[in-house]
């Protein structure tokens, strides 16, 4: 198999990065000034904050996630700045831009395949006990299967995809790049 070239695989590994990252960045900004400053996004997260933090100390994972959501929408905006900065600095071939790098696809494969499993454990919670006679049941029924499956493999071939990535950016050829 015959591997990528070192220069052009760096280049467009980077501005792909910086683009999705600089979009990352602007949504979770936008997101973060949703939840800590619109009033009736406020007031919703306050009201539902109540009923979730009982589901958290069951186990739920939707629970926590609502319970905490300051915090994983100021997650969201440190990893998205931080792929931001790393990006730049591997178009200027710095070696520590590119360990960090393969750190933060690392994690964000972690993240993908956690959301992934999150999902799936939320799906049959949401399709049972937190849909027990709702009217909207089978409509909400509907969103299982091929969509949820479709999904998980969307996830799977994204985590793939950035394994490659990060494997290629630890090959010699590609390291060598970062000694000139």
């Amino acid at each position: 198999m015959q591997h990528p070239r070192p220069r052009a695989l760096i280049n467009v590994v980077a501005w792909l990065a910086i683009v999705l990252s600089g979009i990352g960045i602007l949504t979770a900004m936008l997101q973060n000034l949703a939840v800590h400053f619109w009033p009736p996004l406020v007031e919703v997260l306050e009201q539902t904050r109540q009923t979730e933090r009982a589901l958290a100390q069951g186990g739920q994972g939707a629970g926590m996630m609502m319970a905490n959501m300051r915090w994983v929408l100021g997650f969201k905006l440190v990893l998205s700045i931080s792929v931001f900065v790393c990006a730049v600095a591997l178009l200027q071939r710095r070696n520590w831009a590119r360990w960090v790098f393969v750190g933060l696809l690392a994690l964000i494969i972690v993240l993908t395949l956690g959301n992934l499993l999150f999902a799936l454990q939320a799906m049959p919670f949401g399709m049972t006990a937190g849909m027990a006679g709702d009217p909207r049941a089978p409509a909400m029924h509907s969103m299982g299967g091929p969509p949820m499956f479709a999904g998980a493999l969307f996830a799977v071939l994204i985590c793939l995809l950035l394994g490659w990535v990060l494997w290629q950016l630890c090959r010699a050829e590609v390291a060598a790049e970062f000694r000139r």
